[in-house]
């Protein structure tokens, strides 16, 4: 009968000795998963706030000179005002219209600007074709009115930018969409 029970008490503790290790190298290798998981996610957020640099496209002249172009959604959030014109108004105006956005919604700092910022469309001669960049401004106007939600458009930060530790900021209140030929530019690819 000692026999046996010793027997038993024996298989119960190596049983026993062979769960414990068990469960501890399983809890080692959890803890290892787990850490492993925290410093991706660690390495992750980096990633993620190195990735919230605005996404500014630099395309060069033949002289070298930079242009800093940049796609942006026009939204409720960081649309304050829009100027409204008529068709006839927004054609004796050359198409040149502006908008107010506001500066803590922007991505690309102002530090030299204590007010919002002022987005312009450019002036261009009466015999331009205005229809698309009347369109434009029919949809900007909708999203301020709140009869759509955003517009996406492309700006064009010069000549007010410069360098900075961030990569750029501007250098006054004024930024404008991108223009070219007379033309409002919708890409942020070189222009030719």
């Amino acid at each position: 009968m000692h026999k046996v029970t010793f027997e038993i008490r024996k298989t119960f503790t190596v049983g026993l000795w062979v769960f414990l290790s068990c469960l501890s190298a399983c809890s080692t290798n959890s803890q290892h998963t787990q850490q492993k998981r925290l410093t991706e996610q660690s390495n992750y957020s980096v990633v993620q706030a190195t990735d919230n640099k605005p996404k500014y496209v630099t395309n060069y002249t033949a002289s070298g000179k930079p242009y800093y172009h940049l796609k942006f959604v026009l939204d409720s959030e960081n649309l304050l005002q829009v100027e409204r014109y008529t068709l006839q108004e927004f054609e004796q105006n050359g198409g040149q219209f502006e908008v107010l956005l506001k500066k803590s919604a922007f991505p690309i700092q102002a530090p030299n600007c204590n007010s919002n910022l002022i987005l312009r469309m450019p002036w261009v001669p009466p015999d331009v074709d205005l229809t698309l960049k009347y369109q434009l401004y029919q949809s900007i106007l909708a999203v301020y009115l709140g009869h759509a939600e955003q517009v996406s458009v492309v700006l064009e930060l010069n000549p007010y930018v410069q360098e900075s530790q961030q990569g750029i900021e501007l250098t006054q209140c004024n930024i404008f969409f991108r223009h070219a030929n007379a033309k409002y530019v919708p890409h942020t690819e070189s222009y030719h």
